[in-house]
């Protein structure tokens, strides 16, 4: 395994991790939008690319953070939307996949977050919060129990 991978994977764990957290914070915060496509939809939270923000906005936020900064990179959008599913009583979890280049060749050391959500019929489908941030999609129904 190269450096990039292992990379990746250490950043998959703690962006899981801060997901765990964040489920906790949605049980103790029932009010919250529960989801990126919520909170995006009431202006709450926003995407900011890494090229926009630089080195200072690349690290791992909680939802709490998230919401108060009114922004955040993939990696804390997604574990916010993965912590508010986890809450709903999801099967929820942070994916971190390599970004591609042009000829869909991974670039080591350049990631992406996503959310797994598995459903009903035991298949887990992948979703892209920063998406739901840009496009403002209402995607979720909030259920926090």
């Amino acid at each position: 395994m190269d450096g990039s991978e292992e990379t990746r994977r250490e950043l998959e764990r703690y962006l899981n991790a801060a997901a765990q957290n964040n489920a906790d914070w949605f049980r103790r915060h029932p009010n919250a939008p529960c989801c990126v496509a919520c909170a995006a939809k009431d202006g709450k939270i926003g995407y900011v690319g890494p090229q926009d923000c630089g080195p200072s906005c690349q690290r791992i936020q909680s939802a709490e953070q998230v919401v108060a900064e009114g922004r955040a990179t993939c990696g804390p959008l997604a574990a916010y939307d993965a912590g508010g599913a986890l809450a709903e009583g999801k099967d929820a979890h942070v994916r971190v996949i390599h970004e591609e280049d042009q000829a869909g060749n991974p670039v080591p050391y350049r990631y992406h977050a996503v959310v797994g959500t598995k459903g009903e019929d035991g298949e887990v489908r992948y979703h892209d919060p920063s998406e739901d941030a840009v496009q403002v999609t209402g995607r979720c129904q909030c259920k926090v129990s």
